[in-house]
């Protein structure tokens, strides 16, 4: 894994080359052993002293050598997400490859048509403009506006490319009716006839696999935990409302109502590979307050243990 500095003109990786790659080209080492993107190579090229080698600049047909050292100079964006309100965010981990937060429900992730406030791009490019960065907004996955949780975000390309498709996640769910065990729900997901954003199972979708396990039940619903493979739109609450047990508070999938006023879903867990480090990383996010509320009035009051039953040892890479 390369190491990395920062510099006024962006980031530099530096990946040491092994006895096992002495005579390979670059191009091959970079895309082949460091996982570098064929775009971002191509970008390289066209900047001064993008890539090299011992101090000299390095083309993508030249070999490299056991004990040299590549570095890639990584152009800062052309383009950088716009400050918008307050640079207030429970930040999880933050380094000069990612910053990882806990997403409040009723955030978006992106603005909207009439809906430009309060949105994750926004809050995050004023927390970096307040500790004096600056970026495009680069979310590795996402959330739904009222589903609460972890979000990663790379701060260049390099991370985002070898994170992307590479982040387990563990969720909390709150569902409607009383449910025993635990299942796996492997049905495709489409656009529903006549809607822009509501999914529903249907020939013809992309494929969607969502695995959950009972925690809890009290009083006509269920705490869940939910792993997905896919991270198809609306996947768990349109699986869930699928096999007739929509999440409370949901007005899309279900009837809505139960006093909380949004779905209740949580992304209170994820693991990952470092991009640069390879470090193995595990976050978790506490269960929001209105969740906890609900599952009180369920008659749940510690759902905290059932939860720490359910992911696994986040402490190291399953």
């Amino acid at each position: 894994m390369p190491d990395c500095t920062k510099e006024c003109s962006g980031t530099v990786l530096r990946f040491p080359v092994p006895a096992e790659c002495d005579g390979m080209r670059l191009k091959t080492f970079l895309r082949g052993r460091c996982g570098v993107s064929y775009r971002l190579v191509v970008r390289l090229k066209h900047v001064p002293m993008g890539m090299t080698m011992g101090g000299r600049l390095i083309r993508t047909i030249d070999p490299v050598h056991v004990g040299q050292v590549v570095e890639l100079r990584l152009p800062p964006d052309t383009k950088t997400a716009q400050p918008m309100g307050s640079g207030d965010l429970r930040v999880l981990f933050e380094d000069a490859h990612l910053l990882i937060v806990d997403k409040p429900a009723g955030m978006a992730v992106h603005p909207s048509a009439g809906r430009e406030d309060n949105t994750l791009l926004g809050a995050a490019a004023a927390y970096r403009k307040e500790h004096g960065e600056e970026g495009a907004f680069r979310p590795v996955g996402r959330l739904d506006r009222d589903t609460s949780g972890i979000m990663v975000l790379a701060k260049h390309t390099h991370a985002a490319h070898l994170l992307n498709g590479q982040i387990k996640k563990w969720y909390l769910a709150i569902c409607l009716g009383e449910l025993q065990g635990d299942g796996t729900i492997d049905l495709p997901l489409r656009i529903k006839e006549g809607h822009s954003i509501q999914r529903e199972v249907g020939e013809g979708g992309q494929n969607a696999v969502t695995h959950w396990e009972s925690l809890a039940v009290g009083r006509g619903k269920t705490l869940l935990g939910v792993r997905i493979e896919t991270g198809r739109t609306h996947q768990i609450r349109a699986h869930m409302a699928h096999i007739g047990h929509p999440l409370a508070g949901d007005t899309m999938y279900g009837p809505g109502g139960d006093g909380i006023g949004r779905h209740a879903l949580h992304c209170g867990a994820v693991g990952l590979i470092h991009p640069v480090s390879g470090q193995w990383i595990h976050l978790t996010a506490p269960l929001p307050d209105d969740m906890r509320r609900l599952l009180e009035q369920m008659g749940i009051h510690h759902p905290d243990e059932q939860w720490r039953n359910f992911i696994p040892n986040l402490s190291q890479k399953e």
